[in-house]
């Protein structure tokens, strides 16, 4: 969709959803969340052939945002 509008993709995490909501209930529990926002990637002249390309970039800035954010939590 991104690259069919042209628009910039902008990567969000949300970090501390696990405490918030445990894999084995339905209660969620007041905890904090931390949301991270990556740099935006330009979709800007790219083509659905570009799609793998763009994937592996968005999952790189990802893991960025994600790391970042363990080195500042521990």
């Amino acid at each position: 969709m991104a690259i069919k509008a042209q628009a910039d993709i902008v990567p969000i995490a949300l970090v501390g959803t696990y405490e918030l909501l445990p894999m084995d209930t339905y209660h969620i529990k007041p905890r904090p969340l931390e949301m991270r926002v990556g740099e935006p990637i330009a979709t800007a002249g790219l083509t659905l052939r570009d799609m793998e390309m763009l994937s592996g970039k968005v999952q790189r800035e990802m893991e960025n945002v994600l790391r970042v954010s363990d080195a500042r939590t521990g």
